[in-house]
C-alpha cells in the first residue's frame, strides 16, 4: 500500500460548471481510493449558494480552508486547478499532493507565458453580460475543442452541468475575472510540494506548451500530456486520467 491510498482527497471543478462533471470517473475514484474523497462545488456554483462578499483567489482558498480539515491531496480542474495552487501558498499544512487537471499557475497569455489572449477572456465577459446561457454553452464546446470525441464529450459536459442548479452570475463574473487577472506560481515552485499536473495536447485554454516553462521553474512538479485530449481529459480519455490518478497517489 503506498503512501496516500488513505489520504483524504478534494476534487475542485472549473468556471461554469458544478461538482456533477465528476460523475462520469466518481464511481471509479471511490472504488480506487480507500481514504474519504469529496467532491466539492465552488462557491456560487451548483448546489454551493454562498458567495464570498469579496470574489477573489483569496477569498476562494479561504473558503477550501473551511472546507479541508487535515492535510489531503487536493484536485483541481481548470479554475479549480487555480484555486488549489493559492490553497497551497495559503495553507501549506492542509496540502499533501497537489493534482491539477487541464490548470495553470497563469491563464492569461503574454509574451513570456502561453495561455488564453486577453481578447478570448474579454469577449467571454462581454457575452456574459448579456446572454449568460450561451456563453456557458460556448464555454462547454471550447472544452472539447479537438477532441476525437468532441461532440459526444460536449454533449456529456452539458448534461452535467445542467442536473444541478445554475451558477451564481457574481460568480461566473468574478470566476472570469480571476482567470484574466490572478496568477499563482508559488505553489508549483515549492520544493517541498509534489504537484501532479495532466495536460491535453490538444487543449486550447491551457497550451501544452507551457510545459517545458514550467518545469524550468518547477523542479518537483511531474507533467502528463495525453496526446488527443483537450480541456476535459478525465471525460475524454478515462482510462489516461484514472492512470495518472494513480500515480498522484503513489
Amino acid at each position: 500500500m503506498t503512501r496516500f491510498h488513505e489520504t483524504p482527497i478534494v476534487v475542485l471543478h472549473g468556471w461554469g460548471m458544478n461538482a456533477k462533471v465528476w460523475e462520469v470517473v466518481r464511481d471509479d475514484l471511490e472504488q480506487a481510493h480507500t481514504g474519504e474523497l469529496r467532491f466539492l462545488d465552488l462557491p456560487g456554483f451548483g448546489h454551493n449558494r454562498e458567495v464570498p462578499e469579496n470574489y477573489d483567489l483569496n477569498a476562494l482558498a479561504d473558503w477550501l480552508n473551511g472546507e479541508v480539515l487535515e492535510a489531503s491531496i487536493v484536485i483541481g480542474w481548470s479554475l479549480g486547478g487555480l484555486i488549489a495552487q493559492r490553497f497551497a501558498k495559503r495553507y501549506p499544512n492542509k496540502v499533501a499532493r497537489l493534482g491539477l487537471v487541464a490548470s495553470t499557475p497563469k491563464f492569461l497569455q503574454s509574451e513570456q507565458w502561453p495561455g488564453i489572449k486577453p481578447e478570448v477572456l474579454q469577449m467571454f465577459a462581454e457575452q456574459l453580460q448579456k446572454n449568460p446561457t450561451q456563453t456557458i454553452e460556448r464555454f462547454l464546446a471550447i472544452q472539447a475543442m479537438g477532441s476525437a470525441t468532441a461532440k459526444q464529450d460536449i454533449k456529456q459536459l452539458r448534461e452535467l452541468v445542467l442536473s444541478a442548479p445554475s451558477a451564481d452570475s457574481k460568480a461566473l463574473a468574478e470566476g472570469l475575472n480571476i482567470l484574466h487577472h490572478e496568477e499563482e506560481f508559488s505553489a508549483v515552485e515549492d520544493a517541498d510540494l509534489q504537484v501532479h499536473l495532466l495536460l491535453g495536447r490538444l487543449d486550447s485554454l491551457v497550451p501544452q506548451r507551457m510545459r517545458k516553462l514550467l518545469v524550468e521553474r518547477a523542479q518537483n512538479t511531474q507533467v502528463d500530456i495525453i496526446a488527443k485530449a483537450s480541456h476535459a481529459p478525465f471525460i475524454s480519455h478515462k482510462t489516461e486520467f484514472l492512470a495518472w490518478f494513480e500515480r498522484l497517489r503513489g
